[in-house]
């Protein structure tokens, strides 16, 4: 399957459970586990819900667990009330990431069950029959009970964001928040520095944006952000070019006629360098759409409704 990673396949393989995409779940003596990793050398990270766990039980389990943290290779652990997850650094072979993953479940299997802990769904906790479900691009072991309330509450989201907002509005925001961004991405520039990290934080601000002013969430979306994006990065380099003329001791221009005179430079080549000005501002549309492209990418699944999709996995 296109974009699962090799552990993940053998993982699949190994243990026969029921696959989604990057992830996979499935149960070890009674209990459901999920395994996901979202590209090669990625953390893997483990998950497991668990019925009626008390804070005592809890604590004795984790301490145990972490006690061998370094033979599983846990970086970080953490619990969002039932449910366990456990992020794990993969080695640089799948075949010894399989035996430390498939270690982990065992012990923790083990602790379960001296603990008399039970798996619980993977929303209300309930112990009751479970069914492995897709939910957007995660997989859980969820009830029924959840199952029907989910996708009610998804069929609501779906149809409130086809009538709700537009794209005007929407555009307005997200070119403020991309000319937010646009001051950060000066401030990078001055420092010497070209991050990709501030291409995120751009597209992050102008998504931001776009919802802030209430804009329409179809699959114009993220077509609006990417080009609030793009115009973000030629407002940032026209304001780098003007800041460039006004500091200038043998130009000796003002602000307002640095700003007036800085858009020509990507025409004029009798007064400016157009080719290296172009050159500069496509490197940074390169850097900017690279850190977009996350934030782009979830925004078109979002769009799609595939984020609002629930269904059982085969």
């Amino acid at each position: 399957m296109a974009g699962t990673t090799k552990f993940i396949r053998l993982m699949q393989e190994y243990t026969n459970w029921k696959q989604s995409g990057s992830s996979i779940i499935g149960q070890k003596d009674g209990y459901w586990f999920t395994i996901a990793q979202t590209g090669m050398m990625q953390p893997i990270i483990l998950s497991a819900a668990v019925a009626r766990l008390q804070s005592e039980s809890l604590d004795q389990l984790i301490t145990s667990i972490l006690a061998k943290k370094n033979d599983y290779r846990i970086s970080q652990y953490k619990n969002k009330g039932h449910i366990l997850n456990f992020t794990i650094t993969p080695d640089m072979t799948a075949a010894k990431s399989i035996n430390r993953v498939d270690e982990l479940i065992r012990d923790l299997s083990a602790k379960f069950k001296q603990y008399g802990l039970e798996t619980g769904c993977g929303i209300c906790a309930a112990n009751t029959p479970l069914d492995a479900y897709r939910i957007g691009d995660h997989a859980a072991a969820i009830c029924k009970d959840c199952q029907t309330k989910l996708k009610q509450d998804f069929d609501q989201i779906i149809e409130r964001n086809a009538f709700q907002g537009t794209y005007f509005t929407g555009l307005i925001g997200a070119l403020l928040g991309s000319l937010l961004g646009s001051a950060i991405w000066l401030l990078v520039s001055y420092l010497g520095f070209y991050a990709s990290i501030v291409g995120f934080v751009m597209a992050f601000l102008a998504q931001a944006g776009y919802r802030l002013f209430k804009g329409r969430i179809q699959k114009g979306m993220p077509i609006i952000v990417l080009l609030a994006v793009i115009i973000g990065i030629f407002a940032a380099n026209t304001a780098e070019i003007a800041l460039s003329l006004m500091r200038d001791p043998d130009i000796g221009l003002s602000l307002a006629e640095s700003l007036r005179f800085a858009p020509q430079a990507f025409y004029n080549s009798e007064l400016f360098y157009v080719e290296k000005i172009w050159a500069n501002t496509g490197i940074g549309l390169l850097f900017a759409l690279l850190g977009s492209w996350p934030t782009l990418k979830n925004l078109s699944a979002e769009t799609r409704g595939r984020i609002y999709q629930i269904e059982e996995i085969q």
